[in-house]
């Protein structure tokens, strides 16, 4: 949290906004990355998360991206 208010303050003031615990900038990033990225380009959190909505639903090939 001290990260993301830091990053906010910065940025309203037209500085650089320095991430030192995350590997992107945190402010106005909806969610950072967690796991390491696929081939697909997606994080293989993300994927689980598809992967369960499928499993979920009953629907195998659900587009969820």
């Amino acid at each position: 949290m001290d990260e993301l208010k830091a990053g906010i303050a910065s940025f309203v003031k037209g500085e650089p906004v320095k991430n030192e615990f995350f590997a992107y900038p945190l402010p106005f990033n909806v969610i950072p990355q967690i796991d390491v990225f696929t081939d697909n380009l997606y994080t293989k959190e993300e994927m689980k998360v598809t992967w369960e909505a499928r499993k979920i639903l009953g629907v195998p090939d659900l587009p969820v991206r």
